[in-house]
């Protein structure tokens, strides 16, 4: 697993680089996820919630919806529907949905499989929001090999993108975009 080298920087705030760090060990989770057999990733599954004092639990009537004690839902799923209630001010990109939990209108992650270079998607998705009127930042402190991170602010939000590469070259790779009110 590819560890994230260590922050030189303290102008990102504590529950931001939090947020990422789990943004970036769900997107892993994720991806094992979607790539093994659905008994096994969700007994993997199980096993993460368990050890995070089961903050999220599964419903026992769909299997691919976490829940935690707040209510909040975490979907995991094949080319699952954006929920309505996806901040509206932050496009999404191009791809399969695979991952998304929703807290409120300015908190949101959800993590999109992409077909061919996630990189170049990764940058079609950045000048979006650089249309949008977001200013757009490489974040190399929180990038490590194989994956690429920036940062958006505006319309008061905070977005964190992460392109990751798949495992193999001939697995898609993932877009995650995490979803914070603006400092």
């Amino acid at each position: 697993m590819t560890k994230l080298r260590p922050s030189n920087s303290d102008v990102m705030q504590k529950p931001l680089k939090l947020a990422i760090a789990l943004s970036l060990a769900a997107t892993a989770l994720l991806a094992a996820c979607s790539n093994g057999d659905s008994d096994a990733s969700m007994e993997s599954g199980a096993s993460a919630s368990q050890s995070a004092d089961d903050h999220f639990e599964g419903d026992a009537q769909n299997e691919s919806v976490l829940t935690d004690e707040a209510g909040n839902e975490l979907s995991m799923g094949d080319n699952i529907v954006l929920p309505t209630d996806w901040p509206a001010q932050v496009p999404t990109p191009a791809g399969s949905l695979i991952a998304v939990s929703i807290i409120d209108s300015s908190t949101a992650i959800g993590t999109w499989t992409v077909p061919g270079d996630v990189y170049a998607a990764q940058e079609i998705f950045k000048g979006e929001l650089d249309t949008l009127g977001y200013l757009t930042n490489a974040a190399p402190d929180l990038s490590a090999e194989g994956i690429v991170v920036f940062t958006a602010q505006g319309n008061g939000l905070d977005v964190t993108v992460s392109a990751t590469l798949g495992e193999k070259d001939s697995d898609p790779g993932q877009i995650t975009i995490l979803v914070n009110p603006e400092f």
